[in-house]
């Protein structure tokens, strides 16, 4: 083998020319593939072994065809080759695992020493990464033309003499004109901007963004020249043409609005001066904007006294320098001194604007105030009487369970607070009374009425019963209550006396009553029902008592006195029976009046005297005949 001697840095290193290439192609980054004439493959590189995951022994001797997705691409390049000498492409390759992947490809005739042609040598490069940046590109061009052409402003690149290089499709749609007839011609040829209000000939000047607002074909327009700086000089700008004919005629309309809004409203610059207060602003405070350019003097007379100023001042920063979130609305309520003198409460709601504004609206809620604080005075006292009430005071939801109970309950019931909220009522109730409850209470929750007095027995925490009687009202139409109100006393003692008194009642050898004014019996104990001869109860309270009186008009002197005295004593009256037989009693009674005085029944007891007083006359008439005897 021919060798020849290769010099590197003064030494000599003797290897064959063979090895030297073979070093070369082993380490090329790209992919070396050598073919014989028959499109063998006779040499396949280090980087194509791995971009391929072939080893040299599975590809050596076989046709080059495998490495292509289609071999048809192969035979092309081959045929190329072969009849001009070289080819250069884009091809689709095949790796050992089936994935495709694309690649650009040079190849040539590979020829003997003779010049005879032996072969065909390729190299090719992997260019999947390339062809992956290469679709972002495109994606990202045509997401920016998109987004380009979606924007409702126009935007136009001009170069320095103002010809247009490119425009957006609101510009194009905005004249009629295809991208094909607007590209070359100068802006403010077909875009007509008078020169002293045109901001591209001032921004050509000053190298800044210039900006001006004009009227054009009954709409205002705001036009913004952005200038192209290349090597300090300018090379063109980007024209951004808006329409504001909304935001200005928006504008007018605020402004109306505020010169004639309920609530002060003022409008504080970036700089914090005062671009606007409206009328009710100065009539609510006496400033007017003159006093008051800017937020300092603001504060320094609003809140004079340092103290309260420094604090405001940080409730300021609070709200606008800490935390600078637009839209936000900050509502505050300070003491505020007018010119005056004169001290208001006002409600401020303040709004950081995203232009650097700041919106501020003023209610002065001095009045409202004061009647919050009248209001939460009645309900601290009327707290600390519910709080101290002799009675239950407890509210129930629609179901019957309790919302809310006195602390009367504990001295009433046993009970603290927390053992009886969120629990059903119904659960405290006597067994026998649990039904009857459940209707009167289903009865008054379909109602918006005051209930009568309902009595019923509830269990004490002990075990023992009580008589609770209790007036319930359905006030689950109204809002800020939502419940059913019940206010229930404590009538065990009650109850217990009026069983007492029931038994006397009943026991009585006695008649004891009870009578109307008008006459109608209410009451009548069992000795008062035999004393006038009846059967029964229900026969004699059918009877007004004027009909039992044995002269005609009887019961007059009876009310006069009561009326005149409130009472009367063993007071004689001369009834009569069922049968007619003439009855006399003595009577013992007193009025019952109501909470005004007035007289709405008669109670008392009545003694059957009839029998003493025969013997008295018949006493009487022995002593007349004794005397007659003695004469």
């Amino acid at each position: 083998m021919k060798k020849k001697s290769l010099s590197r840095e003064g030494t000599f290193l003797q290897i064959s020319l063979e090895d030297y290439y073979r070093a070369i192609i082993d380490s090329s980054l790209d992919m070396i593939i050598t073919v014989d004439k028959e499109r063998r493959i006779v040499e396949f590189n280090r980087s194509a072994q791995n971009t391929f995951g072939y080893s040299l022994e599975e590809v050596l001797g076989k046709s080059v065809d495998m490495l292509y997705a289609d071999p048809k691409e192969g035979e092309k390049i081959s045929k190329e080759v072969f009849e001009k000498g070289r080819c250069i492409a884009e091809v689709i390759n095949k790796r050992k695992n089936g994935e495709l992947f694309p690649s650009l490809i040079s190849a040539s005739l590979l020829r003997n020493p003779k010049g005879e042609v032996i072969g065909v040598m390729g190299i090719s490069r992997d260019i999947s990464e390339m062809k992956l940046f290469e679709k972002k590109l495109e994606n990202a061009s045509q997401e920016w033309r998109a987004t380009f052409d979606a924007l409702k402003d126009h935007l136009i690149l001009i170069d320095e003499n103002s010809v247009i290089k490119r425009c957006n499709m609101s510009f194009s749609n905005s004249l009629g004109m295809s991208f094909h007839e607007i590209i070359g011609k100068r802006l403010f040829e077909i875009f007509e901007i008078p020169f002293d209000l045109n901001p591209f000939y001032r921004s050509r000047e000053s190298l800044k963004r210039e900006v001006s607002t004009i009227k054009k074909n009954g709409k205002w327009l705001n036009i913004i020249s952005e200038p192209i700086i290349r090597d300090n000089k300018f090379s063109g700008a980007v024209i951004i043409v808006s329409d504001i004919t909304e935001i200005i005629e928006s504008g007018e309309r605020f402004k109306a609005l505020t010169e004639n809004s309920p609530l002060g409203i003022s409008l504080l610059r970036p700089d914090r001066t005062f671009e606007y207060i409206n009328p009710r602003f100065t009539e609510l405070f006496g400033y007017t904007i003159e006093d008051i350019p800017d937020k300092e003097k603001w504060f320094e007379l609003a809140y004079p006294e340092e103290e309260y100023r420094k604090k405001v001042m940080s409730i300021w920063k609070e709200d606008f320098v800490n935390n600078k979130e637009i839209g936000k609305v900050r509502e505050r309520d300070l003491n505020v001194r007018c010119k005056d003198g004169d001290r208001k409460i006002v409600r401020i709601r303040s709004v950081a604007m995203g232009d650097g504004k700041i919106l501020q609206t003023y209610e002065d809620i001095t009045e409202k105030r004061k009647a919050e604080e009248i209001l939460e005075e009645r309900e601290r006292r009327f707290r600390t009487l519910i709080e101290n009430a002799t009675d239950i005071i407890s509210m129930f939801d629609k179901e019957g369970r309790v919302i809310y109970i006195s602390p009367s309950v504990e001295r009433i019931l046993g009970y603290k607070n927390e053992d009886v909220i969120g629990e059903s009522i119904f659960e405290y109730l006597h067994p026998d009374e649990i039904q009857s409850a459940k209707k009167n209470f289903e009865k008054i929750a379909s109602t918006n009425i005051i209930s009568k007095p309902l009595r019923f027995k509830v269990r004490h925490k002990n075990g023992s019963w009580r008589y609770l009687e209790g007036v319930f009202n359905n006030l689950l139409n109204e809002p800020n209550i939502n419940a059913i109100l019940m206010n229930a006393r404590d009538i065990t003692s009650t109850i217990i006396a009026e069983e007492k008194y029931r038994t006397l009642f009943e026991e009585s050898k006695d008649g004891i009553y009870i009578t109307d004014p008008a006459g109608r019996i209410l009451d009548m104990n069992p000795a008062g029902v035999e004393m006038l001869g009846f059967s029964s109860k229900e026969e004699l309270l059918k009877v007004n008592i004027n009909e039992l009186y044995f002269e005609p008009g009887g019961r007059k002197k009876y009310k006069e006195a009561m009326e005149r005295d409130g009472y009367v004593k063993d007071f004689e009256i001369v009834l009569k029976k069922k049968n007619g037989e003439k009855l006399i009693i003595l009577d013992t009674g007193t009025v019952v009046r109501d909470e005004k005085g007035k007289i709405v029944a008669y109670r008392g007891i009545m003694r059957d005297v009839t029998e003493y007083k025969k013997l008295e006359q018949q006493l009487l008439h022995a002593q007349k005949m004794d005397a007659i005897g003695n004469l």
